[in-house]
Protein backbone atom coordinates (compact mmCIF):
# COMPACT_ATOMS: atom_id res chain seq x y z
CA UNK A 1 0.00 0.00 0.00
CA UNK A 2 2.72 2.36 1.15
CA UNK A 3 4.52 1.82 -1.95
CA UNK A 4 1.19 2.26 -4.38
CA UNK A 5 0.82 5.73 -2.81
CA UNK A 6 4.40 7.07 -3.04
CA UNK A 7 4.37 8.47 0.53
CA UNK A 8 7.01 11.26 1.62
CA UNK A 9 8.69 10.89 4.63
CA UNK A 10 10.62 13.01 6.86
CA UNK A 11 13.81 11.71 5.57
CA UNK A 12 13.21 13.39 2.68
CA UNK A 13 13.19 16.85 4.20
CA UNK A 14 16.68 18.70 5.37
CA UNK A 15 16.62 18.58 8.95
CA UNK A 16 12.97 17.94 9.68
CA UNK A 17 13.60 15.17 12.32
CA UNK A 18 16.40 16.90 13.95
CA UNK A 19 13.76 19.74 14.05
CA UNK A 20 10.90 17.19 15.13
CA UNK A 21 13.22 16.53 17.75
CA UNK A 22 14.11 19.79 19.26
CA UNK A 23 10.96 21.87 18.75
CA UNK A 24 8.97 19.98 22.08
CA UNK A 25 12.32 21.21 23.76
CA UNK A 26 12.45 24.71 23.00
CA UNK A 27 8.51 24.90 23.30
CA UNK A 28 8.99 23.90 27.17
CA UNK A 29 11.81 26.21 27.65
CA UNK A 30 9.66 28.73 26.19
CA UNK A 31 7.15 28.30 28.99
CA UNK A 32 8.74 27.51 32.04
CA UNK A 33 12.17 29.88 31.20
CA UNK A 34 8.46 32.64 30.89
CA UNK A 35 7.74 32.11 34.20
CA UNK A 36 11.02 33.10 35.82
CA UNK A 37 12.50 30.01 36.66
CA UNK A 38 16.14 30.34 37.93
CA UNK A 39 18.97 28.01 37.19
CA UNK A 40 20.20 26.32 40.31
CA UNK A 41 17.34 26.98 42.50
CA UNK A 42 15.40 23.95 44.09
CA UNK A 43 11.75 24.14 43.40
CA UNK A 44 8.96 22.06 43.73
CA UNK A 45 6.45 20.58 41.37
CA UNK A 46 3.62 21.47 43.29
CA UNK A 47 5.18 25.12 44.05
CA UNK A 48 5.85 25.76 39.90
CA UNK A 49 2.14 24.40 39.01
CA UNK A 50 0.80 26.69 42.30
CA UNK A 51 2.22 29.56 41.80
CA UNK A 52 1.70 29.80 38.03
CA UNK A 53 -1.50 28.94 38.89
CA UNK A 54 -2.12 26.12 36.54
CA UNK A 55 -5.77 24.94 36.72
CA UNK A 56 -6.34 21.00 37.30
CA UNK A 57 -7.33 20.42 33.46
CA UNK A 58 -3.29 20.99 32.82
CA UNK A 59 -1.45 20.24 35.54
CA UNK A 60 -0.58 16.97 33.77
CA UNK A 61 0.19 18.20 30.38
CA UNK A 62 2.35 21.48 32.33
CA UNK A 63 4.41 18.66 33.93
CA UNK A 64 4.87 16.77 30.86
CA UNK A 65 6.89 19.93 29.59
CA UNK A 66 9.17 19.60 32.88
CA UNK A 67 9.73 15.82 31.79
CA UNK A 68 10.64 17.29 28.37
CA UNK A 69 13.44 19.84 30.02
CA UNK A 70 14.63 16.64 32.26
CA UNK A 71 14.78 14.37 29.21
CA UNK A 72 16.90 17.25 27.49
CA UNK A 73 19.18 17.51 31.07
CA UNK A 74 17.90 21.86 31.15
CA UNK A 75 16.97 20.45 34.50
CA UNK A 76 16.85 17.49 37.32
CA UNK A 77 15.61 16.06 40.14
CA UNK A 78 17.12 16.39 43.54
CA UNK A 79 14.53 14.06 45.58
CA UNK A 80 11.18 16.00 45.31
CA UNK A 81 12.75 18.86 44.20
CA UNK A 82 13.62 20.09 40.09
CA UNK A 83 17.11 21.89 39.97
CA UNK A 84 17.11 24.08 36.43
CA UNK A 85 19.90 24.51 34.37
CA UNK A 86 20.78 27.20 31.61
CA UNK A 87 17.66 27.35 29.28
CA UNK A 88 18.69 27.36 25.35
CA UNK A 89 20.45 30.75 24.07
CA UNK A 90 18.20 30.48 21.49
CA UNK A 91 14.80 31.75 21.70
CA UNK A 92 11.77 29.89 20.87
CA UNK A 93 10.76 32.29 18.09
CA UNK A 94 14.34 32.60 17.18
CA UNK A 95 14.11 28.58 16.58
CA UNK A 96 10.50 28.57 15.07
CA UNK A 97 11.93 31.01 12.08
CA UNK A 98 15.17 28.41 11.77
CA UNK A 99 12.81 25.55 11.49
CA UNK A 100 10.84 27.70 8.95
CA UNK A 101 13.48 28.56 7.37
CA UNK A 102 15.20 25.30 7.16
CA UNK A 103 11.66 23.41 6.00
CA UNK A 104 9.92 26.07 4.32
CA UNK A 105 7.71 23.28 3.17
CA UNK A 106 6.11 23.05 6.55
CA UNK A 107 6.22 26.59 7.66
CA UNK A 108 2.41 26.07 8.14
CA UNK A 109 2.55 23.58 10.99
CA UNK A 110 5.37 25.22 12.47
CA UNK A 111 3.34 28.57 12.62
CA UNK A 112 0.35 26.83 13.99
CA UNK A 113 3.00 25.10 16.65
CA UNK A 114 4.56 28.24 17.80
CA UNK A 115 0.97 30.21 18.07
CA UNK A 116 -0.56 27.41 20.47
CA UNK A 117 2.74 27.45 22.53
CA UNK A 118 2.83 31.21 22.73
CA UNK A 119 -0.75 30.97 24.36
CA UNK A 120 0.39 28.20 26.71
CA UNK A 121 0.25 30.80 29.88
CA UNK A 122 -3.12 31.66 29.10
CA UNK A 123 -4.46 27.99 28.44
CA UNK A 124 -2.76 26.30 31.33
CA UNK A 125 -4.18 29.77 33.93
CA UNK A 126 -7.53 29.17 32.24
CA UNK A 127 -7.25 32.73 30.91
CA UNK A 128 -8.80 30.89 27.38
CA UNK A 129 -10.26 27.31 26.14
CA UNK A 130 -7.79 25.32 25.02
CA UNK A 131 -9.88 24.13 22.01
CA UNK A 132 -10.17 28.11 21.11
CA UNK A 133 -6.80 28.38 19.87
CA UNK A 134 -7.12 24.84 18.42
CA UNK A 135 -10.41 25.55 16.23
CA UNK A 136 -10.66 28.97 15.97
CA UNK A 137 -14.97 30.07 16.63
CA UNK A 138 -15.32 26.13 17.14
CA UNK A 139 -13.98 25.56 13.37
CA UNK A 140 -12.04 22.59 11.78
CA UNK A 141 -10.69 24.99 9.45
CA UNK A 142 -7.62 26.02 10.55
CA UNK A 143 -6.60 22.40 11.25
CA UNK A 144 -7.46 21.23 8.00
CA UNK A 145 -5.50 24.51 5.73
CA UNK A 146 -2.41 23.29 7.66
CA UNK A 147 -2.89 19.79 6.76
CA UNK A 148 -3.56 21.13 3.42
CA UNK A 149 -0.69 23.16 2.77
CA UNK A 150 2.26 20.84 4.15
CA UNK A 151 3.57 17.27 2.72
CA UNK A 152 2.20 14.96 4.09
CA UNK A 153 4.78 12.48 5.84
CA UNK A 154 2.70 10.53 8.24
CA UNK A 155 0.83 7.11 7.11
CA UNK A 156 -2.66 8.14 7.39
CA UNK A 157 -4.00 7.39 3.86
CA UNK A 158 -2.80 3.72 4.68
CA UNK A 159 -5.01 3.24 7.92
CA UNK A 160 -7.38 5.11 6.16
CA UNK A 161 -7.62 3.42 3.23
CA UNK A 162 -7.31 0.11 5.16
CA UNK A 163 -9.05 0.14 8.21
CA UNK A 164 -12.05 0.13 6.91
CA UNK A 165 -11.21 -3.66 4.63
CA UNK A 166 -10.40 -4.70 7.91
CA UNK A 167 -14.07 -3.74 9.84
CA UNK A 168 -15.57 -5.30 6.70
CA UNK A 169 -13.34 -8.82 7.15
CA UNK A 170 -14.47 -8.71 11.40
CA UNK A 171 -18.19 -8.16 10.49
CA UNK A 172 -18.28 -10.78 7.68
CA UNK A 173 -16.56 -13.06 10.63
CA UNK A 174 -19.10 -11.88 13.11
CA UNK A 175 -21.63 -12.78 10.92
CA UNK A 176 -20.75 -15.65 10.08
CA UNK A 177 -20.79 -17.05 13.73
CA UNK A 178 -23.74 -15.15 14.47
CA UNK A 179 -22.34 -12.83 17.16
CA UNK A 180 -23.55 -9.38 18.30
CA UNK A 181 -21.14 -6.53 16.81
CA UNK A 182 -20.41 -3.59 18.42
CA UNK A 183 -18.20 -0.57 17.07
CA UNK A 184 -16.72 1.20 19.89
CA UNK A 185 -15.26 4.78 18.80
CA UNK A 186 -12.25 6.29 20.85
CA UNK A 187 -11.41 9.71 20.34
CA UNK A 188 -12.96 10.73 16.89
CA UNK A 189 -10.86 13.74 16.03
CA UNK A 190 -12.28 15.34 12.53
CA UNK A 191 -13.90 12.43 11.97
CA UNK A 192 -11.33 11.24 8.94
CA UNK A 193 -10.99 7.53 9.84
CA UNK A 194 -15.11 7.63 11.06
CA UNK A 195 -16.64 8.73 7.75
CA UNK A 196 -14.52 5.99 5.82
CA UNK A 197 -15.97 3.56 8.65
CA UNK A 198 -19.99 4.86 8.28
CA UNK A 199 -19.32 4.00 4.91
CA UNK A 200 -18.19 0.63 4.90
CA UNK A 201 -21.01 0.11 7.33
CA UNK A 202 -23.76 1.60 5.31
CA UNK A 203 -23.53 -1.80 3.28
CA UNK A 204 -24.67 -3.79 6.44
CA UNK A 205 -27.95 -3.75 8.85
CA UNK A 206 -25.76 -2.08 11.80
Amino acid sequence: EEEKLKLPSKDDFNSLGKIYNEFPIYAASHYWQSRGILPGKEYSIDYLLNTNKVISEYRYFAEFLLGILEKANICYRKKSKLIFNNFPKVSFREYVNYAISTCPEFRALFSFTANCVENYDKVFSGKIKGNSILYPAGSYNTILKVGEEIPDITRKEIYLATLPQILDLVIKYKNLNKKRIRVLEIGGGIGLLTFRLLEKLKEYDI
